[in-house]
């Protein structure tokens, strides 16, 4: 249990976050809060539950959120040659164009099954 309490007080450290966000999201007073995480009372289970699911969920964005600052995009020259043609129909460089097709799928998630 108190390994629990300072994982909790060590994820809100290091996302910046108060007890106040902590009690906000709990829709409990911060008073609650800070009680739970010292010695005086244990975390109920409902909101060490939340707590725990609120915890992941920023993991998995935090992974989710990895993306690379640069892409190099390789062709053939044939293919570089459909490309630039794409491009220049369109009034675009090769670079405006890779841009504007990455751009249009940055919604897309892919998952590979393990």
């Amino acid at each position: 249990m108190e390994n629990f309490k300072q994982t909790v007080k060590d994820w809100l450290r290091s996302k910046g976050r108060k007890v106040d966000w902590l009690a906000e999201q709990l829709g409990v007073s911060r008073k609650t809060v800070y009680s739970w995480l010292s010695v005086e009372r244990p975390i109920p289970k409902g909101h060490r539950n939340y707590i725990e699911k609120l915890i992941k969920e920023e993991q998995n964005n935090e992974t989710s959120h990895n993306v690379p600052t640069q892409v190099v995009l390789e062709f053939s020259p044939e293919q570089y040659a459909v490309v630039k043609a794409e491009a220049e129909r369109r009034g675009l460089t090769v670079e405006e164009w890779a841009r504007e097709v990455l751009q249009s799928l940055a919604n897309v998630t892919v998952r590979v099954r393990a």
